[in-house]
């Protein structure tokens, strides 16, 4: 008989995934709007409840998903978290492959700091290869939320999902304080919008949002292609939820900024934004960048950096054939 899928609700099944789950836990952040309270701390040792820190609610989360084998990333007055981490979270058992390590900002691919949450898990990817996880939960070390993290991390097994991300109905007129998804009925993510003015609201509930809580599920493999990719383009922001969603959008809006009157620049040549949202590589993304292309163009972009020259000038002219602007350069074709 054909062996028939474990079910998302089994405890032993999610226990097996959350084993070899590696979470990565994102604790470089300067918390400047807490002022005197993080002068000589980062954000997530900010103390909370007496004894304990913000970073305590991301890691009880973990330990009690059966995610017991964990990295935080640190970069900014780091003294404080890793003196908790090492007094207050050493009971792991690492005779059975349990750890907390603690990894500083430690420039492993040039005289650069972390530029972003994706640089930062990037630059230390050899860390987390090493430890041959199936999949890697990203995490911020600042949010204050209790979550079993196992029912996501099945969900996104279930679903075959490259990657998955933790959402929370949160009200519309909130959306300038969040990253907000669009997605199908089938869960399906189309679009990311970074804290925009005029968000999505949810089918049938104009008054609801889903903003993105800064958790990620990635499959290992993908993550450590997907960083590499981000690394090597310089235009790249470095940070999760801000690359090729926010590329979409930008494109799709440019003209707001053409409105301005300034002369606006597009840079959409073999673009990561253009292979992710095609699922080709470098060498097959002429044909969205024309497309890309195209659509800037409509816009009222009037500079265009390019490789394919040849092909770029030929669809700029199309375009402005299309709205009136240019004659075509030969018309001998007869009229009915």
């Amino acid at each position: 008989m054909p062996r028939q899928p474990a079910r998302a609700s089994s405890g032993r099944y999610v226990s097996r995934l959350t084993g070899g789950t590696l979470a990565v836990i994102m604790a470089g952040g300067r918390g400047e709007r807490l002022r005197d309270l993080t002068a000589h701390r980062c954000k997530p040792a900010t103390p909370f409840g007496g004894k304990f820190r913000i970073i305590d609610f991301v890691l009880s989360n973990c330990v009690n998903s059966g995610i017991r084998q964990i990295s935080i990333l640190t970069q900014y007055k780091a003294q404080s978290l890793i003196q908790h981490v090492q007094h207050g979270w050493s009971y792991l058992r690492g005779e059975f492959g349990e750890y907390i390590e603690v990894v500083p900002a430690q420039q492993q691919l040039g005289p650069v700091w972390y530029r972003g949450t994706a640089d930062a898990v990037h630059q230390n990817i050899e860390l987390i290869v090493a430890h041959r996880p199936k999949h890697v939960l990203v995490l911020a070390g600042d949010h204050i939320y209790k979550m079993d993290y196992g029912p996501m991390i099945a969900y996104h097994v279930e679903k075959g999902a490259d990657i998955t991300v933790g959402v929370v109905e949160v009200p519309a007129r909130e959306s300038r304080n969040f990253g907000v998804l669009t997605a199908t009925e089938w869960n399906r993510v189309t679009k990311f919008a970074e804290k925009p003015a005029q968000p999505d609201t949810l089918a049938g509930r104009p008054e609801a949002i889903l903003a993105s809580m800064g958790i990620y599920v990635f499959n290992s493999r993908l993550l450590e292609n997907v960083l590499a990719a981000d690394a090597a383009d310089e235009s790249s922001a470095h940070d999760f939820g801000k690359n090729t969603w926010h590329s979409l959008e930008v494109t799709r809006r440019l003209g707001e900024l053409t409105a301005t009157g300034w002369p606006v620049l597009m840079s959409a040549s073999r673009k990561d934004f253009v292979g992710e949202t095609l699922g080709v590589g470098v060498d097959d993304r002429l044909a969205g960048t024309l497309a890309a292309t195209a659509v800037g163009a409509w816009l009222g972009a009037r500079i265009f950096r390019a490789h394919d020259v040849a092909a770029t000038r030929q669809a700029l002219d199309m375009v402005a054939s299309v709205k009136g602007d240019r004659p075509p350069a030969r018309a001998t074709r007869g009229l009915a």
